[in-house]
């Protein structure tokens, strides 16, 4: 059985790659961090379509660097071969820009750039080991675009390409692919929360006029993972951002 590591994968994109990664035979390894019930609604639900070494769920703080590299080397005790690895965790923090604090501008780049660079590091040998080699970061338009509300998360998507672009030098000897797949607005439970006027300025400034959905980002994950010419590439998926 294949297998794969997702990041931030009880809610949202990161649900559904899970749920998709399930129904093509992989083990799934899952985090979350913040919603015990809804965690543990998801397992039994899991629970009873799968058998339960399909799947594991594990709650983990991946702002907080020690809790990160207890959970990697929890993987490198338990996966052999990882031949998924979806680095999909990601923090913001929308404090204006003249009162934001610099623990936190430091805590959302240590989420979304320095964690899944150690991910990447301390479990390549896992990696190495697998028959796909595939490393996906999930980017962010947000970090080609300038973001209004949050610089910390536009910076730090803005690092996070870039890291992902480096690594294929270092891992080329290896055959280990790396790439970003860079969503716009999806309609997740965060963006259906927004009010309709912020949706309706947002819609207006794509050129589909609409939000994508779920399935549509996992689709250019999968046609990633299955693709193995893919190398380098940050892969835009934004309906066409800013096209006014």
């Amino acid at each position: 059985m294949k297998t794969a590591v997702i990041t931030g994968s009880t809610k949202g994109i990161g649900l559904a790659l899970s749920k998709r990664m399930l129904t093509l035979g992989y083990k799934v390894y899952m985090t979350y961090f913040h919603d015990d019930a809804h965690a543990e609604i998801l397992y039994q639900t899991f629970s009873q379509k799968y058998n339960n070494d399909h799947f594991v769920i594990d709650k983990v703080d991946l702002s907080n660097r020690d809790k990160a590299i207890e959970y990697i080397y929890k993987l490198k005790e338990e996966v052999k071969a990882i031949d998924v690895l979806i680095l999909n965790a990601t923090v913001t923090d929308r404090t204006p820009f003249e009162n934001m604090e610099l623990d936190s501008f430091e805590k959302v780049l240590r989420t979304n750039v320095t964690i899944p660079f150690l991910f990447v590091q301390s479990l390549l040998n896992n990696i190495k080991l697998s028959k796909d080699k595939c490393i996906i970061f999930t980017g962010s338009i947000m970090g080609i675009y300038p973001h209004p509300l949050s610089i910390a998360y536009g910076v730090s998507n803005s690092a996070g390409h870039p890291l992902a672009k480096n690594l294929v030098k270092f891992l080329e000897p290896y055959g280990v692919r790396s790439n970003v797949i860079a969503p716009g607005f999806v309609e997740t439970e965060m963006q259906k929360d927004k009010p309709m006027h912020i949706r309706e300025n947002i819609c207006n400034k794509l050129s589909l006029h609409r939000f994508a959905t779920v399935e549509e980002i996992v689709d250019a994950f999968i046609f990633v993972i299955n693709n193995q010419y893919i190398n380098g590439t940050i892969l835009e998926i934004d309906g066409g951002y800013c096209y006014k």
